[in-house]
């Protein structure tokens, strides 16, 4: 979505209406080019406004439930990669461990009888 200055002038006009309504359409919008520009965070931002300021914008609802929902499907990615890169730090410390440790020493030969 291409935006030209009227459009951005209209929306910086929205946001300090009076009224609520026009205020939290303002917000969705921004929400939703947000969202085309991939800046999730201020995306989720905008639509929590909107929401905050009318909660009947079911649309605002779903793009927020929708952006909540692919957030929590990348934790299990995340989770198995910090799992992974844990294991390895802890097999890299034993490993160094073992090397310093020096070697265990034989007993002193005992004398014959």
């Amino acid at each position: 979505m291409e935006l030209g200055a009227d459009d951005i002038h209209s929306l910086q006009h929205a946001l300090v209406e009076e009224d609520e309504s026009v205020r939290a359409r303002a917000h969705l919008e921004l929400g939703r080019i947000a969202l085309t520009m991939a800046r999730t965070e201020a995306a989720a931002r905008h639509l929590r406004e909107a929401l905050a300021l009318d909660e009947r914008l079911h649309e605002a609802r779903a793009l927020l439930n929708d952006l909540e929902r692919r957030a929590v499907a990348a934790v299990p990615e995340t989770r198995l990669t910090l799992r992974g890169l844990a294991a390895r730090l802890l097999s890299r410390l034993r490993l160094r461990r073992a090397l310093a440790t020096p070697p265990p020493q034989a007993p002193p030969p005992q004398a014959r009888r």
